[in-house]
């Protein structure tokens, strides 16, 4: 005997997978015509479901939701002018007392050391805004004068790279 190993090769053929027949002409055709029929069938049953869904909302839903709304709404406005007149109420008592202790706020010696501060305080404003102004000129100015020798050098065909 001999060391050589022989190996035997074993070829099972593809099966294709078992599922229903297929269907003849004339099966396909029944089958056409049961599909268009169970289609027909629910088109009008979903029909006669959405004409109950109206119909229940006309008669029962569309009034007790409206009648809800109205009702809310009348609510609403009511609270709403009930707390506008008490608003309107407080605001004109706190006007009237207002209006009253005024005089006695106000005397000419307030009004003069008002006038007097507001005076002060927009003097030290202006001078503070004018002492600004003058950095920023000098500044510019300052600024001016580098970029006028830079342009004369530039003029003159000198690089300033």
């Amino acid at each position: 005997m001999s060391d050589d190993k022989v190996y035997l090769k074993i070829e099972l053929p593809d099966e294709e997978p078992a599922g229903p027949p297929a269907a003849t002409p004339a099966e396909k055709t029944r089958l056409n015509v049961l599909g268009d029929r169970l289609a027909d069938a629910t088109r009008q049953l979903g029909d006669q479901a959405a004409a109950a869904a109206r119909q229940t909302w006309q008669e029962k839903g569309r009034p007790a939701v409206s009648a809800g709304l109205k009702w809310t709404g009348q609510k609403a406005a009511a609270q709403t002018s009930k707390v506008t007149a008490a608003v309107a109420e407080r605001v004109t008592a706190e006007i009237k007392r207002e209006a009253a202790e005024m005089p006695a706020k106000l005397t000419s010696d307030d009004v003069k050391q008002t006038a007097s501060a507001a005076a002060r305080r927009t003097l030290h404003w202006l001078s503070q805004t004018l002492a600004q102004l003058g950095k920023r000129l000098a500044n510019a100015d300052s600024q001016g004068e580098n970029a006028g020798s830079s342009d004369t050098n530039h003029q003159q065909g000198g690089r300033t790279d």
